[in-house]
This record gives C-alpha cells, structure tokens and sequence, in this order.
C-alpha cells in the first residue's frame, strides 16, 4: 500500500485498468458477442470494405470528416477476418475514452497531486456522465476527444511528452468532428491570460485541425436543427445537468423531464427549471471572482457550457428532445463530465475547510447516483445480436444482411 501511495505512475496505471474494467463489466455482451453500433457498422465499416482505403479514410458522413472512425473501421476490415473486426473497433474506442481520464492522471498541476484526489477524478468521469452511449465503440470517439481538449485548457501547460501528446489530441479532435471547434474562443482566452509559447501552440494546432476540417470536409445538412433557446439551454442545464445527476435514472426523473418536455413543445417557460441552473452558476462566478486559488474552475465550467449549447444548436431532431432523460447522452456527455470536474476542483481549491466540506458532500452524493445510473444503461446499449452467428449466416448467403446493435440496424456487405 505504501508503494502505491508513493508511486504516481503505478496509481495511473492501477486508476486506468479499474476505468476500462468497470465500463467492460457493464456491457460484457459486448466483448463476448461483438458489436457494431448502428453507423459504425451500418455506414463507417461498409465503407472500408467497399471503398478504397483512402477514399473510406477521407470520406465524409453526417457533414464533417471523422477521421478516428474512418481510421478504426478500416484498421478493423483489414487486420482481422470478420468475425473479429468489432472486437478491434471497440478496442480503439476503449482506448480513445481512456484518454480524459489518462490526460488528469499525468498532469503535473498541483490540485491533482494527491491519490484520493486522482481517485475521485477518476471516479468522476467513470459515474457522472452516463455515458453507454458512448462506451466501448469507435463510433462517438469524437467526444472523448473534445472532453480531452476541454481538460486540456485547463489544465497547466507541460514541457514534456505530454506537451506532443496534447498537441496530437488538439489536431486530431477538428478532424474527427465539428463540436471541438467552438472551444477556440476558450483556447484564445487562454493565450491572453497565460501569455506563453506553449498555450499559444496548442491554439494553432487546434485552428490548423479547424481549418482543414471546416474547408475541406464539412457540408451543411438541413436535417440538423440550427437553431439556440436560451430557454431550452437552461431548461436542459436543469433537467440534464441538475436533476439526473442529483436524483437518478428511474420513473420519477423521466416524468418530470418529460413533463419539462411537453411544456416546451407548446414553447411555455418552466421558470423554476431555469431560474435553478442561474442561481447555481451566480454562485460558481461568485466563488471564482471572490477566491483566486478556485478559478481554474472557470474553464471547465466556460468550457461546458458552450460545448453543451453547440450541441442544442446542431442536434438532430430539435434541442426539446435532449430535456428528457434517456435522449441524447452524446450531447450532454462533455458537459456533466466538465461540471463535475468543476465541483471536484472545487472541493480541493475552495479556501475554507467548511466550504470544501460542503463541495465534497455535494460530489459524494454525486458520485452515489452515478453508481446507480451507471449499472442501468438503456437495454439497446448492453444486449443485441450475436456477431460471430450474422457473419456465419452472411457466410453461408451473402445477401444476408448483418443486424448490428440496437435492434433494427443492417449491414449489407458484398
């Protein structure tokens, strides 16, 4: 015990095995079945088995390029025989949503310096974003990678391997979606505060990926939603960021989250849903303005709330559909990861011994609910058909098509 205590590197290592464990016990179907997730295997892997290689690494799917998913399937198609290939997809997710996790466990800044501290973040990203949706799969690689560049500003800047690791994530992140480009103006924020070489390049480096994506790949689609409610934002700050977080996943919090639903279908303001989520971020301004050693808690918060209004302005569907529980973990996975890192920052960095009490009974109850939410995914998420026997019934007829998970998705193959 001692020597874990002592060694950093071996408590990373310990924190990071736990991590991916825990999200393989929660979905072991997935591992011992196999699983495409709908366009994952529907659309990204029939283009690497149909598709040139650099045709299927370049193409373009739902607006924009993304290139981890591209890259993951075509690894998958041509390394291993069929029966195989969702094993490597969710490996390559696996290790993509290692990488938040993996980013606070080697930072060097002085509020993680402690194990139970490093404990708790990990607990952190493990529990409060309930995030099936986006475990063990290729296919939603890109929002590990924005979290990452969220925890990247702010995070102090190294000199090091991780400074290139950093810089590879920041470069990587534009070409695997469009949501990371809205956290430019917090990157540019950044530079002018710090004023160093160090933060300075990670800004280029995510511009540069900006740039190649938003001239070269993106295309405008009329199927997503394009339009802001300041209401629905705080309507969904309440119901999303708030209520499932401090209450759970059950009957109870998908009836009011629908009820806060149908009273935004026919555009009536829940005022107390959205005076709740003003008073609490007065309060987080207040705490940053008024202790100097708390404001690093600014870019996580900053962070999260424009990546969250990104997402209801560019969501399939409409923004109302992401007020109630079960919708569109995607969209509000960064969001309820950076605020909970802003609690545990808080905990930690808050001068007062009574005001770090308060934030940690805050975190706790946080972290207890998470448990509860994370061993009830949505059904779709932990069971589906069995992989290796489609690949046998295609085998034995090739105008089978492939079921892949949820239920109702096919992969037609040649």
């Amino acid at each position: 015990m001692q020597i874990l205590l002592q060694n950093r590197k071996l408590q990373t290592g310990l924190l990071l095995t736990l991590f991916a464990l825990s999200f393989c016990l929660r979905c072991p179907n997935a591992l011992i079945e196999g699983r495409f997730v709908a366009e994952e295997g529907c659309t990204f892997f029939h283009n690497a088995a149909t598709l040139p290689p650099l045709k299927a690494l370049f193409i373009s799917f739902g607006g924009y390029l993304n290139i981890t998913t591209n890259a993951a399937t075509l690894i998958a198609y041509w390394s291993v025989p069929l029966r195989y290939a969702p094993y490597v997809t969710t490996f390559i997710g696996l290790l993509f949503q290692l990488c938040p996790l993996f980013l606070l466990l080697t930072a060097k800044d002085s509020w993680l310096d402690t194990f139970r501290v490093r404990i708790l973040a990990t607990l952190v990203l493990l529990l409060i974003p309930p995030s099936s949706e986006l475990s063990l799969q290729s296919l939603h690689i890109q929002f590990q990678l924005v979290l990452s560049c969220a925890i990247i500003v702010a995070l102090e800047t190294q000199n090091n391997y991780q400074r290139w690791f950093r810089l590879g994530v920041l470069f990587l992140s534009p070409l695997s979606g469009l949501l990371v480009i809205s956290l430019l103006p917090v990157f540019a924020l950044r530079v002018i505060v710090d004023k160093t070489w160090l933060r300075f390049e990670q800004f280029l480096t995510l511009t540069f990926g900006s740039f190649l994506q938003y001239c070269f790949f993106y295309i405008h689609l009329d199927a997503r939603s394009y339009e802001f409610s300041f209401v629905n934002l705080l309507t969904i700050l309440f119901s999303r960021n708030i209520l499932v977080p401090f209450i759970g996943l059950h009957r109870f919090s998908n009836r009011i989250t629908r009820m806060l639903y149908d009273i935004r279908l026919h555009e009536n303001i829940p005022y107390l849903a959205c005076v709740i989520p003003i008073i609490i971020l007065a309060f987080a301004i207040y705490l940053i303005i008024q202790y100097p050693k708390a404001r690093s808690a600014f870019w996580f918060i900053l962070s999260g709330l424009i990546l969250l209004s990104v997402c209801i302005y560019g969501t399939l569907g409409g923004s109302i559909n992401i007020i109630t529980a079960y919708a569109g973990e995607r969209y509000i996975f960064c969001s309820q990861a950076l605020f909970g890192l802003a609690l545990l920052y808080f905990s930690v960095q808050l001068p007062f011994p009574k005001q770090r009490k308060i934030a940690n009974i805050f975190l706790g109850w946080l972290l207890i609910v998470g448990v509860f939410n994370f061993s009830h995914p949505p059904d779709n998420t932990i069971k589906g058909r069995n992989w290796p026997q489609e690949v046998k019934s295609w085998q034995q007829d090739h105008l089978h098509a492939l079921e892949v998970w949820p239920s109702g998705w096919f992969m037609i193959l040649p």
